[in-house]
């Protein structure tokens, strides 16, 4: 995801998921999926470039705010 209008706010969300799931996943169903995983990497520009070991729903990491 990427805020044009925010100097360095790319960010994107890694997991593992089944490769049934997979098959099926919408993007717009993908978030609910993070929410139920045990843990998952996000990184981007919009955190300082590094990737970071996450817990929790992931939402809170996609409202728009400029990194460092």
């Amino acid at each position: 995801m990427e805020y044009e209008y925010l100097t360095a706010a790319g960010r994107w969300l890694e997991g593992e998921i089944a490769p049934h799931a997979a098959a099926r996943l919408k993007p717009n169903k993908a978030l609910k999926l993070f929410r139920n995983m045990p843990s998952y990497y996000r990184g981007g520009s919009a955190f300082g470039g590094q990737v970071i070991l996450s817990h929790g729903p992931p939402e809170s990491w996609l409202v728009p705010f400029p990194g460092k």
